[in-house]
């Protein structure tokens, strides 16, 4: 296959159908093949680059289930940029009638591995309808995990973060912990503006958390997105951030991303732009060697069997967007969740999850799995 070239920079991507979209490739020109691991794992998987500058470690949730089932964020170490993964530890340990599969995490200045975690509690109060299903009764503040060994063991600190938002509501960590300008940790988290009893009633809001003490306990809450939930960071340079926030109630079917923007080392946060369409969510944020800056996203538009992964690029600190490009289709009713890292030959390792392996029914939801592929992003993306 020849190399896909894209030389038109767009204010705004267009979403084209699937079929119709180029292809990413490997360095050989060729799509890349999925690696289908952790398998039985709903995995949402957060991916990262460890200070060895090899090791990759993928931050997934432990269980068949979209969030219904009790369970934990586990530590894959992948030392062969990928190709195999194996389970290297668990981050976290539940309590009863609790759940924990919402995190954030990155890398402390002393490259120790921060990981924040929070969930659900399944403790309904008798006689009170579960009409939100198992374990859905209420959100449950963030945990701190820390390791300083390459994600082999952790220290679990529950008190180091805020359990509520400036809202008075249970946060939620989200995306990639980055370092500011100035030296501070910063995470991003979201939690609704008020309580709620139905999921199409919720109003969320994220903030920008900061720690000045590489991690050890974390403040001085700023809104991101108003009227956003899970939020990507990303800071470039010089204290210029871009920030990829999800907007919608996540049951409508009218869910998408938006673009904010930052000039003040995340202090103050300005609405630059949509970035998708309708149910093209979930997405990630990464700067490459080159600078140039990479958004990936999931397409939950399509039908099953053609559900995927698309991705953008930026040439100019997020001004403007090329056209999108496919980076894989995934089986089964759920998926996406794309993550990225940037391995020191080039190569993108991107890993998402899914709810069907290849040889089952497009609706299914019996086959979760994480899967991972690595691509050519200087073959793929061709321009300016």
């Amino acid at each position: 296959m020849k190399p896909i070239l894209l030389l038109t920079l767009c204010v705004s991507p267009v979403q084209t159908k699937a079929a119709d979209q180029p292809r990413v490739v490997d360095r050989d020109g060729k799509r890349p093949i999925p690696v289908i691991t952790a398998h039985d794992h709903c995995a949402w998987p957060n991916l990262k680059l460890l200070k060895d500058g090899r090791t990759l470690t993928a931050f997934i949730f432990n269980n068949a289930s979209h969030g219904h089932r009790p369970g934990d964020i586990e530590c894959w170490l992948s030392h062969d940029g990928g190709a195999t993964w194996k389970l290297a530890s668990a981050v976290t340990q539940h309590e009863p009638d609790t759940i924990r599969m919402n995190c954030a995490a990155g890398l402390a200045a002393n490259g120790d591995i921060i990981v924040l975690t929070s969930g659900w509690s399944n403790r309904w109060p008798a006689g009170v309808p579960r009409a939100r299903g198992s374990f859905r009764f209420a959100v449950i503040g963030p945990w701190l995990s820390r390791s300083p060994d390459g994600g082999l063991s952790w220290w679990v600190e529950k008190d180091a973060f805020p359990q509520n938002t400036p809202a008075g509501r249970p946060a939620v960590p989200f995306g990639d912990v980055e370092r500011a300008a100035n030296g501070d940790l910063c995470v991003s988290v979201y939690s609704t503006q008020e309580p709620w009893e139905k999921y199409e009633e919720r109003k969320f809001r994220s903030y920008l958390y900061r720690s000045k003490d590489d991690g050890k306990t974390w403040g001085e809450p700023v809104v991101i997105g108003p009227d956003s939930n899970e939020t990507d960071i990303l800071h470039l340079v010089d204290g210029r951030w871009l920030a990829c926030t999800r907007a919608g109630t996540g049951v409508e079917g009218k869910d998408f991303m938006e673009l904010f923007v930052s000039d003040d080392d995340g202090r103050t946060w300005i609405k630059k732009r949509s970035l998708t369409g309708y149910q093209r969510v979930n997405g990630h944020l990464l700067k490459l060697k080159d600078g140039r800056v990479l958004f990936s996203y999931g397409d939950r538009a399509s039908d099953p069997g053609r559900k995927g992964l698309e991705a953008t690029i930026s040439a100019d600190s997020g001004e403007t967007w090329s056209e999108p490009v496919r980076l894989i289709d995934w089986n089964g009713l759920d998926g996406g969740y794309p993550s990225s890292v940037e391995r020191a030959d080039g190569q993108i390792v991107t890993a998402y999850y899914c709810s069907a392996l290849p040889d089952q029914p497009a609706n299914s939801l019996k086959g979760y799995h994480m899967a991972v592929i690595v691509w050519d992003a200087e073959r793929s993306f061709r321009g300016p």
